[in-house]
């Protein structure tokens, strides 16, 4: 399970974090179930809550609101939203202290809901990415560029590894993914997908990527291809550059910023105090017609 301090994963049988030994709350028993939601029976629910006959979970987990806050420079929350079934959404953070310095890293995914396991396929992306970033952050930093195109590179070849759910005609599991490392106020940005990231500073709100999509449809995300598509593995955009003082990142999902995409916008809704929990309680008031992600990281 994720430390509620500094975001790292840990293993299910761990008490405390073996990073900062932050107690570990233990999970939750898994409820029991007299059948699905769908109206199937009992048998068709496994053992982990799947439904075989919908493809989706019997009860609604845990995951569907979570927040994670390390310290008061970084954090997230994620909400399934009013008309989602299932949060497919997923995130993951991380700070450490490295030479004396803070190093921070923040990434939101946003499974891509026509593809069989989303759900999975957004948390796959998010850990390794945060993974592989924090090693390239403790390690100087050198060449963040290509540290983060590392990073979704072995993001991507996660969500390959994951498997269909049975029995669903969907394409393979697939997910958005926008990560953020930080090292010195030196910033690597990397993105596949419409998943954003918005830099606020004393000069105003940009938004730092740009979507990968035509319409409503993605033209690039994590993921193996569909059958019978020849495409090639998805090439992230990245961008660095020098975050100035007192600025602050946001990472989010289009659960966010399709009610909102213009940054001025985004900046007067987050306020001053949780900035996160609030942009998420607005895109889910404003009709939650997705689920929402967002993560939140002050310099």
């Amino acid at each position: 399970m994720d430390c509620p301090k500094c975001g790292r994963p840990n293993r299910e049988e761990y008490r405390f974090c073996e990073i900062d030994g932050t107690p570990l709350a233990a999970a939750p028993a898994a409820p029991t179930h007299a059948g699905c939601r769908c109206g199937a029976p009992a048998d068709a629910v496994d053992e982990q809550g799947w439904c075989s006959a919908c493809g989706r979970r019997a009860a609604r987990p845990s995951r569907d609101h979570r927040e994670i806050s390390c310290g008061p420079h970084l954090c997230a929350v994620s909400d399934r939203g009013k008309k989602h079934a299932d949060n497919e959404d997923d995130f993951a953070l991380a700070t450490e202290v490295v030479d004396g310095r803070p190093v921070y890293v923040a990434v939101v995914c946003d499974g891509v809901s026509s593809s069989s396991n989303a759900a999975e396929a957004a948390r796959a992306a998010s850990a390794v990415a945060r993974e592989q970033l924090m090693v390239a952050l403790r390690a100087g930093f050198a060449e963040p560029e290509a540290s983060m195109r590392r990073a979704i590179r072995l993001a991507n070849e996660a969500v390959c590894r994951q498997e269909a759910l049975p029995g669903l005609r969907r394409d393979p599991p697939s997910t958005t993914i926008a990560a953020v490392a930080v090292r010195d106020r030196r910033a690597a940005i990397g993105w596949v997908g419409d998943s954003r990231v918005y830099c606020f500073s004393a000069q105003g709100g940009e938004q730092l990527t740009v979507d990968h999509a035509a319409g409503h449809a993605l033209t690039r995300c994590l993921g193996a291809p569909a059958p019978g598509d020849d495409r090639e593995a998805p090439e992230p955009d990245v961008k660095v550059l020098e975050v100035p003082e007192g600025a602050w990142l946001l990472v989010c999902t289009d659960g966010l910023w399709n009610y909102a995409p213009e940054p001025e916008r985004l900046a007067a809704l987050a306020g001053d105090a949780d900035p996160a929990r609030r942009l998420v309680e607005f895109a889910v008031a404003a009709g939650g017609k997705d689920n929402v992600t967002v993560a939140v990281l002050r310099l």
